[in-house]
């Protein structure tokens, strides 16, 4: 730019700004001076001026912009106008703020570069200033898109194809995006115009020369042809397809993530709508894969989470693409691709180790592994922008990728990254790429076990979709099942009905009659036609909000030995010898299975009441702990925070098969991370502003002094265990609000260790669940898959009259006379009989992840 310094100097003899100066309030004048020293000192780097800019965000206000002109000086207009170049592209403060900034820079900047003496710097300033105008927030945007087409079309007088070819094309590129948005005109010839200035683009953008401008600008025209209403309808939605592919040939996934997944988002969509299901195929595939690589390149969890949110439509619209062409496989594995994607990612690192490392070493790397884990759930940092990321044909000196910004998150990764660096093993990588697939069923299913999954699309005009899994005769088989948008609206409203009112009493004495329809609103009894014959298990894979139901105990109709010729009504688990079961993917269900096991050497590890105000909890481990020798378990007052922290809890957690919690605990919506099992403390009432779990009750516990929260278990446990035992309220409920990421207690623990956890869905009854428990542990004892016990202990619970129930806890349990007496007193608080009928008592029991 060697003009500039022509300008400068003829400029800064001529023209005296100094008494203009002299008003500007010193605040200002130093601001101005200090972001144009960084400027011109960085080359403008944005990685140099941009914290600057973060830290006085202040300044950039309505007065900055009535102070642009008299600040300005032949001195200093180089360096300004670059500086208007980053405020435009700045991605914090208020846009519409500094986007004024920027069109008041560049209008004085055209009071010093004079077209004749400076034709270049009088071109770039009018380009700018017209992009400036097409983004412009303020104003009539009809107007400013007028102003920015002014100002492309003057910058054009200069930028001959002749004088400046590349200058030339980009200039009519985005002059081709104003027409293509003009709001005033004939809206025809407005897409006719934008045509023709993509067209003449691409006589210089060629795809050997500009291979990234050339499919730029194909993008582009693919948009303008599909919105064109001159011509064949026909021939130019095929136009716009032959342009949409064109780009896509060079915005891959791999090199150009976030532009192939507009592009493809663009062919997928224009396909979709002509019903052309083979090309909205390419379409939405080279997104999503898009969306998994861009997913892959970032660090910043919230990143990771809105990549997946904001493409949800893509991977509705690709299975139903799908279901046209009768690719259920591919359908089947869009639905894996979009779920779980961070816990199958987790999942995935959690099992690999570098080789030739020392134990301590090893030991480093697996809990720099588990902080990592917890704070990929992390839900309020703000997601890092990319400066270098200019408008389309937006060009400035210099734009250096800038400086990651540092978080607790990078730091650790980076702590990573030197603790691997020190092992040296070259053959490992500790961000390799989790390839989205379906797992091999033949190791996943017998011949006896089917899986059924649900997809909720975001757009419920597509209703939605279900897969039963079957894998016999060494070939997997998929049933899909398509529900109509009015079946989506029938669930949607479930949903709405189901959960409003939930924690409050109306809640729980109408949960029967909620669920009553919820069966036939899913199809269960048409789904289930296709399980194989005789099928013993059925694992569960629901979606969004299904997950916070107990599908394991909808009522649906079942054919008995007794009863050949018609159908009795029961839960849908009494279907399955070996019961029903829950799992957040396919894929983690693989994982859960293949990933490495140590066999525990003590039986039982327990947490007692730590509150001391769960009298049947009491009740509970102490029946329990018969069976269990040696039993480990921490009690009332013991049961605290420091405890569960000593190494050698610690190591008894590790070492044990089963580890129970009989305690509070509590579901935070806010931040399902603070969601917890409550230990003892001593601590007084929580002060405002501290970080607390609120119970159904209204009790607040402290975090920090009294909870076990569920990214404390991801950072800090390590378990081996065959099962947890959750005897505590809303420990499966998850947050599944947006994206299916779900993040809670349970998932917290299969990361951690545990083959299985039994959780509960909401707030459960001290007495009946101390019970159940009992009862499951007696069925746990007989050797049966844990989903079975389960299933054959709520059976029973449910069935069995108050009578027999005291007959049990006398004869089986051997309970003595006053604590009999107890529970008959207890009994009268239940007035049905069975007492335990209502699902209210038993159904929030369910186990996830393997049997």
């Amino acid at each position: 730019m060697k003009f500039f310094g022509k300008v400068a100097r003829r400029l800064g003899a001529f023209l005296g700004q100094g008494t203009a100066q002299n008003t500007i309030p010193a605040e200002y004048k130093a601001f101005l001076r200090e972001a144009l020293r960084l400027t011109d000192e960085s080359g403008g780097n944005p990685s140099v001026v941009y914290p600057f800019l973060e830290r006085q965000q202040d300044k950039l206000n309505e007065d900055l912009i009535a102070l642009i002109p008299a600040f300005a000086t032949g001195d200093n207009i180089i360096d300004l106008f670059n500086f208007a170049n980053l405020v435009q592209q700045f991605p914090q403060g208020q846009r519409a703020i500094n986007l004024e900034i920027a069109i008041a820079i560049c209008i004085k900047a055209l009071d010093f570069f004079d077209r004749q003496d400076n034709p270049e710097a009088w071109a770039m300033t009018q380009h700018n200033l017209g992009n400036a105008y097409y983004n412009r927030l303020r104003g009539e945007r009809g107007e400013n898109i007028e102003e920015a087409i002014r100002c492309y079309q003057a910058a054009l007088e200069v930028r001959t194809r002749t004088a400046y070819p590349e200058y030339w094309a980009m200039t009519q590129n985005n002059l081709g995006n104003a027409y293509s948005n003009r709001l005033r005109g004939e809206r025809g010839e407005n897409i006719e115009a934008a045509i023709r200035c993509y067209q003449a683009a691409l006589e210089v953008y060629t795809r050997t020369a500009y291979a990234e401008d050339w499919a730029m600008t194909q993008n582009n025209l693919g948009t303008a042809y599909s919105d064109r209403l001159r011509g064949e309808r026909g021939e130019n939605m095929e136009e716009a397809i032959r342009c949409y592919q064109a780009a896509l040939e060079v915005y891959t996934p791999e090199a150009f993530p976030l532009k192939c997944l507009q592009t493809g988002r663009n062919l997928g969509n224009l396909a979709y709508d002509r019903q052309n299901w083979e090309i909205a195929i390419e379409g939405y595939d080279n997104a999503i894969r898009a969306v998994e690589q861009s997913r892959d390149w970032a660090t910043n969890p919230q990143t990771k989470q809105q990549l997946i949110a904001d493409a949800l439509p893509l991977y509705g619209r690709m299975i139903e693409a799908c279901f046209h062409l009768q690719r259920y496989e591919q359908a089947l594995l869009t639905v894996e691709r979009s779920k779980a994607r961070t816990f199958t990612e987790l999942l995935h690192n959690a099992n690999r180790l570098p080789q030739n490392a020392t134990p301590a070493q090893i030991q480093q790397y697996e809990q720099l592994n588990r902080e990592i884990a917890a704070l990929q759930y992390t839900l309020d940092d703000q997601p890092p922008t990319d400066p270098t990321n200019p408008q389309p044909g937006h060009r400035n000196l210099n734009l250096p990728n800038p400086a990651p910004q540092t978080t607790p998150l990078l730091t650790l990764i980076q702590q990573r990254k030197t603790l691997l660096a020190e092992i040296n093993d070259p053959t490992f990588n500790a961000f390799e790429t989790v390839k989205p697939q379906l797992p091999d069923f033949a190791q996943l299913l017998n011949p006896t076990t089917a899986i059924l999954q649900w997809f909720l699309p975001q757009d419920p005009d597509l209703g939605a979709y279900a897969f039963l899994i079957t894998h016999q005769n060494s070939q997997t088989h998929i049933h899909p099942h398509r529900y109509s948008p009015a079946q989506r609206q029938a669930l949607d409203q479930f949903n709405q009905t189901y959960n409003h009112d939930y924690r409050q009493n109306s809640w729980y004495e109408s949960l029967d009659q909620r669920l009553d329809h919820p069966a036939q609103l899913l199809d269960l009894p048409q789904l289930l036609t296709h399980r194989p014959n005789p099928c013993h298990h059925l694992i569960l894979i629901p979606h969004l909000y299904l997950q916070l139901c107990p599908l394991h105990a909808l009522t649906v109709p079942i054919q008995t030995a007794t009863n050949l010729e018609g159908a009795t009504l029961a839960p849908l688990q009494d279907c399955f010898e070996k019961g029903v079961r829950y799992a957040p993917s396919c894929q983690i269900l693989a994982y859960l299975q293949n990933r490495p096991r140590t066999q525990p050497t003590a039986p039982f590890f327990a947490i007692q009441n730590p509150t001391q105000d769960l009298h049947y909890a009491d009740v509970e481990i102490d029946l329990i702990r018969r069976r269990f020798d040696p039993a480990h378990i921490l009690k009332h007052a013991a049961a605290n925070k420091p405890a569960f922290e000593q190494p050698t809890t610690r190591a008894q957690l590790h070492n044990s098969e089963i580890i129970h919690f009989a305690c509070h605990g509590g579901f935070d919506s806010t931040n399902p991370l603070n969601s917890a099992l409550i230990l003892a403390g001593d601590k007084p009432a929580p002060l405002d502003g501290e970080r607390t779990l609120t119970l159904r009750d209204g009790r607040r516990f402290n975090i920090e002094h009294q909870c076990l929260t569920a990214a404390e278990i991801y950072r800090n446990l390590k378990l081996a265990c065959r099962l947890v035992i959750l005897s505590a309220c809303e420990t499966g409920r998850l947050d599944s609000r947006t994206t299916d990421e779900y993040i809670g207690l349970a998932n917290a623990l299969l990361y951690a260790g545990s083959n299985t956890v039994v959780d509960t869905r909401w707030c459960v009854d001290d007495f009946a669940t101390a019970f159940l428990t009992i009862c499951f542990y007696q069925e746990l004892n007989h050797n049966q898959p844990i989903p079975q016990a389960l299933k054959v202990a709520q059976t029973w619970f449910r069935t069995t009259t108050k009578a027999d129930f005291l007959d049990w806890c006398a004869k089986t349990l051997q309970m003595s006379e006053n604590d009999i007496k107890a529970c008959r007193l207890e009994l009268f608080d239940y007035a049905q009989d069975p007492p335990f009928a209502p699902k209210r008592y038993w159904a929030a029991f369910s186990a996830s992840g393997l049997p």
